[in-house]
């Protein structure tokens, strides 16, 4: 599985992570959101994390597999990391490897929250998702987004609209190589 995901992400990177970062930098700039953090759940070994670093000060990368986090940070420590037929995984050129952090999790935590955008991959590898999407409203912060990706067909957005409808607002969706990718941005939560 780690063979196929770093071919996956870095031998693939054009057809998957580079238009999903687009994607991002797109949705933030329209609704201007700050730069100021953002939250990788699924970073699996961090490439889009690395590609966030770029344009965002504070970048955490999420994932459940400790074998996934180990590979990210040996490239963010620009080890070398072969895969397949003598292919390395390298840091893309214009990443900031200093502002990304990786942390193990099983679940989100309450802890996790003050985040601009939340960038939310593979959910079709969680075992039970909806303990991570029903909490991803207290992780950003007012007028953020989610952006949410999947390559199962069963997590197309009238499917996740169902588990983060109540807080989030569907404002695009495209498809990235086969994924659906969907921009979500939180509702204004009105006391009264």
């Amino acid at each position: 599985m780690l063979e196929k995901t770093l071919q996956e992400q870095y031998g693939e990177m054009e057809r998957y992570s580079v238009p999903l970062v687009e994607v991002v930098e797109e949705a933030v700039a329209k609704f201007n959101v700050s730069t100021n953090s953002v939250i990788n759940f699924g970073c699996a070994t961090g490439l889009t994390s690395f590609l966030l670093s770029a344009n965002f000060e504070k970048v955490v990368g999420i994932d459940f597999c400790g074998r996934f986090l180990d590979t990210a940070m040996k490239i963010q420590k620009g080890k070398v990391v072969e895969y397949g037929s003598r292919q390395v995984a390298k840091l893309p050129s214009q990443s900031q490897p200093s502002r990304v952090q990786f942390q193990q999790l099983t679940w989100v935590p309450n802890e996790l929250e003050g985040f601009d955008v939340v960038v939310f991959e593979s959910v079709e590898r969680l075992s039970e998702p909806r303990g991570w999407l029903y909490k991803l409203w207290e992780v950003v912060l007012p007028g953020g987004l989610l952006v949410f990706s999947s390559s199962h067909s069963s997590w197309n957005p009238s499917h996740t609209l169902s588990f983060v409808g109540q807080w989030f607002s569907l404002k695009k969706t495209t498809t990235i190589n086969g994924r659906s990718v969907s921009v979500w941005k939180l509702k204004e939560v009105k006391c009264e």
